[in-house]
Order: C-alpha cells, then structure tokens, then sequence
C-alpha cells in the first residue's frame, strides 16, 4: 500500500491545482459574485460526492483496481488539457445563451455550463479512493486503517497543492502551466499504481460479515460532520480575510492551515483507536471541536493585537508568506485537528462490510454534507439579517458539533451507562455554555484595528467604543461606515473603498474626474456602465454629465445601503437635499458580477465603461483587469 498511498499524495497535489485554476478560469467567464463562485464549488463538489458513491457501488465488480485508477487519472488529466481549448469557448457560449434572460435564468445556465465541464472530472476524481479499496490489503491490516492512510495520504498531497499553486504556479506561471503540470502529476500517479501491480481483495464470505448498525446512522454522521467542518471553514475563512485581507496567497495560507489539521487529526486519531473505543474516540473530537470553536471566536481580537508583535513592525496586515501561514496556523490548526479525526473514526466505527463501498458511501456523504455547509453558511445565513452574521453561525457550528457529540453519546458502541451518562453530561454542559458565554468575534474592533495600532496591541476590543455609523454582513464582504472626523468612511471587509466629507460636493477632484473624462472624450453618450457603486461619485458625476443611461454594477447589496446611508446623513448634517445617483431615473442598478453581465451586452451596446479603482492585490480582482 505504500506506492498507492504516494500515488494518491500525486493525486491530492493535483486535485487542489485543478479546483484552483477551473475556478479562476470559470470566474472570467461568470464572474467573482458569490453565485458564481457558488456554482464553481457546487459542480466541483458535487463530482466528488457522486464519484466517491458509485466509485463505491461499482468497486466490488471491478478485476483490476490498479488498472482501473490509473484510467481514471488519465481520464482526469486528458480533461485538463481539454479544458485548455473549451473554457475560452465557454465565453461566447455563454454570452449567447445568457443574452437577455433574467437574473434566475442565469444562474441556471451557469450552473449547466460549469456541471458540463467540471462534473466529469470530479467523477473520476472522487472515485479514485474507493477504487484503491478494492485491493488486497497487506496481512494483518483492516479496511479502515488502510482507508484512513490513503485519505490521509490524498489530504497531504492537497497540503502540497494547495500551497505549490497559490504561492508558486498561479502567480508566476499563471493557469496553463500549472494545468499543465497537475495532469503531468496525474499520469504520474497512473504509473505509479500501474508499477504496484495490485491485486483485487476476495470477497468476504456472509459468515464473515459481522452485524453492524444501519448504514444510514453511520452516512447521516459522514454527512453533519462534513457540514460543520466545511460551514467553518467558509467563516473561519471570512474572519481571516479581514485579518490578513483577501489576497491569493492569504487564501493559499488558510487552505494549508486548514487541511494541515485535517491530516494531524486523521493520524491522532487513528493512534487513539488502538486503545480507545471508535464511539469514545467520535464524541471527544466533536466535543473538542465544538469547544475550540468557541475558543476561537473569543481569541480572534487578540490574535489582531499580536500581529505587529510577529511581523516585527507597526502593521496590522501581514503579507509575506510565513507570517500569513504563521496566523493562519495560530487560529485554524487546532481546530482542524479536532476536524481531522472525525472521517477515520467515522471508518473504524463501519468497518464490518465491503471496503469499496463503504468508504465510498462516508466519503460521498462527507462530501455532500460539506458542500451543503459551505453554501449554507456563506450565502444563505450570514447575509440572513439580523439574526445572521458570522459570529451567530459559528456559534451555530459549535452547536452542531456538540450535538453530535450528544448522539454519539447516547448511541455510544460499547460505553458502559457511566460512560455513556457522563459523556452526555458533559456534551450538554458544553452546549449549554455557547447560550450563556455567548463569546464575541468584536467585530467593529476587527474592522476598524488597523486605524490605530498602537491603540489596538496595548488597548484591545475592551477600549474599543466607536460605534458604526452602518455595518451589515454581506454575501461578499462586510461593510461598514465609519466616522472620521468631519468625514463618512466606506469600508469592505476593513479595506478603504470610498468616503463621503460633509460639505459640498462630499468628494474628491480625482473621483469627479473618473466620471467627466468619459463624458468629455466619449463619441457618444447615450449609456454608460461604472463598475462598483462604491460611494455613489462617480455616477452622480456622470449624471450630471449628457448620458441618457447609467447601469451601476456593484457585487455587494450592502455597498448600496451604505452608500445611502452616507448620502442621507451628509445631507442631515448639511442641511440640504442632494438627491442619491440611483434615485435617478437615468441610473439602473445590477447587483451582479460587472465581468459577467458585460460578457452579455452585444458589442458596442456601451458608450463609456468607469471602474471604481479596486484593490488590485485581492484574489478576484485579476479578472477586472483582462484583455
């Protein structure tokens, strides 16, 4: 098992590259905007629950399961260099199709586009582990230790993707080397199994076979454990990108903080399971999980104070590679751990059946139930006001894992009715205290930290008592509206976007003048697109300007209400009525991905297009900048 388990460290390497680049690809073609970047995830997660299910079914007819992997990792590598000549296409298909449907029928043919080029692949991928199941195993082993060092080995070579792509083949070498090179990696791992010449396991005879608990208690445990896993880490993602703001390599840190733990917790685990009972060894890692969550929300604001003390100088926002892996690890690894385990113990706890598919069916489940927790939680219940947020959905998450921890303790294999009572004991107490800590992220402090640093390291969130002129959780970022003197400041996620100064006209000359230039050079002025409402500037100037249409894309509802918030308390302040741009009938508003939406108008359908300047370093901010 030693050459299969290399081959599957190859494999995971490429898994992440391919997840990275047909992302990216996909996101000049769709957009960054959250429904597009959901359908990307969504047919790529949903391949590698379907391949893991019947990758599962059909192990137990397969003859040669060193044949059939390696076929399918050619089959996975011959698609990635296909993809090099159908995703430019996808452009113009998608403007053919998409042209004038509305906001619900594009969604619908995105999520067709991306299932089309991604399903296939992710099939194959996500039916390679169990596949591999369907090997002899060495004497004297089980499925289950055999299933979790594969996993393991597959979750390392993620780490080493992961890391390799966001700091090395995406930024120097762009999307085609590094497809390029992921397919290389997956004909490698074809070879690699092929040389092992492995051969099938026989059949378990039905004596053999010992009774074990409905299957549908052990998927429904694969499947809310893969929730909460994949619900935190979309949150503990979001919280970290204020912290260490939303670059490709912050984004690469968190990733191999994150599945660092996974492969930590996958071998303590499976350590602790030669001495301790699989049903003892599930509820301690959910308990722990649920409680290092609520550590961990209680310990963000002050991991923001210790960040100039490790990056050595008066900044809140590291940006060389060890320290943004540095924090990353600080707040993501311990948690992760308790994360890592609970998939091998989830195997131990079914071993009594067919390998194939019983590794196939947990992982599927974990699969599934991770992309069902990942959607829910960034898109439907953090931007769910007021009783959204992130903060209330992670502690959300603590709750889900603590109440598994309650299942399992009730349902506990083998614990005697001590055990098993102060097992559930302590899960209820644990459950009980996230009503009565209730332990906050402080997010106006998060937000506004960077402000003023030496206040931030020696005061801390309990100094903290500005209040927000306006702050909403969106589906993109948070925005807020601070007050700074004389002056309204617009923020995403922490980062400056637009202000608003009390007098008369509440702008600079260089924002005027992103708007009259387009009137004053444009051929014609009949309509006109600005990109990003930001604080409303730009297209009050180009309103006051000759153009008889203005569409405003912005990415995040949010800005709007902020930017309303501004204009309505310039105008108290002033004691005028300057009217807000889009209460214009001129103006028209899209909240949508701007990349996408002009894919969709007919060429020369625009007199002017105006960007609202965006911070170029962020991870999505490439796809505004194209040819």
């Amino acid at each position: 098992m030693g050459i299969s388990a290399s081959a599957l460290v190859v494999s995971g390497a490429a898994a992440l590259v391919y997840q990275s680049v047909w992302a990216r690809m996909l996101h000049r073609v769709f957009g960054v905007g959250d429904q597009a970047i959901a359908t990307v995830l969504g047919a790529f997660f949903l391949g590698m629950a379907l391949g893991s299910f019947f990758g599962g079914r059909l192990s137990r007819r397969i003859t040669s399961p060193g044949r059939a992997y390696a076929l399918l990792e050619l089959f996975i590598g011959g698609w990635a260099l296909l993809t090099l000549l159908l995703l430019p296409r996808v452009h113009a298909l998608y403007a053919f199709v998409g042209g004038g449907l509305d906001y619900a029928g594009l969604s619908l043919v995105r999520l067709a586009l991306a299932t089309c080029i991604l399903l296939p692949p992710t099939i194959a991928m996500g039916a390679t582990l169990p596949v591999l199941m369907r090997a002899r195993p060495p004497e004297g082993t089980t499925w289950p230790s055999i299933a979790t060092r594969l996993y393991l080995a597959n979750t390392a070579g993620a780490i080493l993707g992961a890391g390799t792509t966001g700091f090395v083949l995406l930024p120097r070498y762009g999307n085609t080397v590094a497809l390029v090179v992921a397919a290389a990696m997956s004909v490698l791992a074809a070879v690699l199994v092929l040389a092992a010449r492995l051969e099938p396991a026989d059949a378990p005879r039905a004596a053999e076979v010992r009774p074990t608990r409905s299957p549908p208690f052990f998927l429904a445990l694969a499947a809310t454990t893969g929730m909460a896993s994949l619900a935190g880490e979309v949150l503990w993602t979001r919280v970290l990108r204020i912290v260490v703001q939303g670059t490709t390599q912050a984004f690469a840190s968190m990733l191999v903080a994150f599945l660092s733990g996974l492969v930590l917790g996958g071998f303590l685990a499976a350590r602790a399971l030669r001495s301790t009972k699989p049903a003892t060894a599930l509820f301690s890692a959910q308990l722990f999980a649920g409680v290092f969550t609520l550590v961990s929300i209680a310990a963000v604001p002050q991991l923001t104070r210790l960040v100039p003390l490790v990056v050595g100088q008066r900044n809140l926002i590291p940006h060389e590679p060890w320290s943004l892996l540095l924090v990353s690890f600080a707040l993501l690894l311990p948690l992760a751990t308790c994360l890592g385990a609970s998939l091998p113990i989830l195997f131990r706890m079914a071993e009594a059946g067919d390998p194939g598919s019983r590794t196939g069916g947990l992982l599927g489940a974990n699969t599934l139930g991770g992309l069902v927790g990942s959607l829910a939680a960034g898109f439907v219940l953090v931007p769910l006001h007021p009783w959204g947020g992130v903060r209330n959905t992670l502690l959300g998450v603590a709750c889900l894992h603590l109440v598994v921890a309650l299942v399992v303790a009730l349902r506990g294999e083998a614990m005697s009715l001590r055990a098993r009572s102060l097992a559930f004991a302590t899960a209820a107490l644990a459950l009980l205290s996230v009503f009565v800590v209730r332990p906050d992220l402080r997010l106006p402090f998060l937000l506004d930290a960077w402000h003023d640093v030496a206040s931030t390291v020696l005061d801390g969130p309990r100094a903290y008592v500005d209040e927000p002129v306006y702050l909403r959780e969106g589906r993109n970022t948070t925005v807020s509206v601070l007050r700074r003197g004389e002056t309204l400041r617009l923020f995403n996620d922490g980062r400056p976007e637009s202000g608003m100064d009390l007098e008369f006209p509440g702008f600079g000359r260089e924002v005027a003048l992103l708007g009259a230039l387009p009137t004053t050079l444009a051929e014609k002025t009949e309509t006109a697109m600005v990109i990003g409402l930001g604080g409303g500037h730009t297209v009050t100037t180009m309103l006051a300007g000759d153009f008889e249409k203005v569409y405003v894309v912005e990415l995040e509802g949010a800005v709007v209400e902020a930017a309303r918030t501004m204009h309505e308390e310039r105008n108290r302040k002033a004691a005028r009525e300057t009217p807000f741009p889009l209460d214009d009938p001129r103006a028209e508003l899209i909240v949508d991905d701007a990349r996408a939406r002009l894919k969709l108008l007919p060429a020369g359908a625009l007199d002017a297009v105006v960007s609202q300047p965006s911070h170029p370093w962020l991870a999505g901010s490439s796809a505004l900048y194209t040819r």
